[in-house]
């Protein structure tokens, strides 16, 4: 890919390649330096594109600082709805992220209000909204039709990490996964993690 960025006139195809195979291995730094250098040669659509992946990268680093300053640099390109909404998605979720839960509710409110009745863009934002909502909040109450194991387990969930694990005995996939979750178990039961099994 470095070689074509030389050889090439338009090096579009190759810096996409560049810059997705760096983020595909972790190297976040050199994507970001070689991003600053190239987004003004790059068509709009792969600039949003690439952008928002590196930006979720910086999030998924904890440089929620740096993150928000690349979200600004492609908001200010006036990227369409279906970008905006994965920028707003990724702005709400840092700032949460940053314990500033109450900044992403009204962020999102907000946006909720300017797009009003506006698909998919208000589902999407409406849909992190409620997932932000419930960030650092007690799980309701769970309605079990019948319980199999010591009687009311919900009150022993208090301050624990609890997986919920839907499955159903006739998906093989279901099946096959229960022997990842026990590997999980057992080095973290005793630091608080259950896992409960739905059918």
């Amino acid at each position: 890919f470095r070689q074509s960025l030389v050889s090439k006139p338009d090096i579009t195809e190759a810096l996409t390649g560049l810059l997705v195979s760096l983020l595909e291995t972790s190297q976040v730094q050199e994507a970001e330096q070689l991003f600053a250098q190239h987004n003004g040669s790059m068509p709009k659509d792969r600039f949003f594109q690439i952008g928002l992946r590196l930006a979720q990268a910086l999030t998924e680093n904890g440089e929620y600082g740096k993150s928000d300053q690349l979200l600004k640099t492609i908001q200010a390109a006036a990227p369409p709805e279906e970008v905006m909404s994965l920028l707003l998605e990724l702005q709400a979720d840092n700032l949460a992220a940053s314990n500033r839960k109450a900044e992403a509710i009204a962020l999102l409110q907000a946006q909720l209000d300017q797009y009003a009745g506006r698909q998919p863009i208000t589902r999407n934002l409406q849909g992190k909204l409620q997932q932000i909502t419930l960030l650092y909040e007690n799980a309701p109450a769970i309605q079990f039709e019948k319980w199999i194991g010591p009687a009311s387990p919900q009150d022993s969930w208090k301050g624990k990490v609890v997986l919920l694990d839907f499955w159903a005995p006739w998906c093989a996939p279901c099946r096959a996964g229960m022997g990842k979750l026990k590997d999980y178990h057992s080095p973290y039961h005793s630091q608080g993690l259950e896992i409960v099994g739905i059918t």
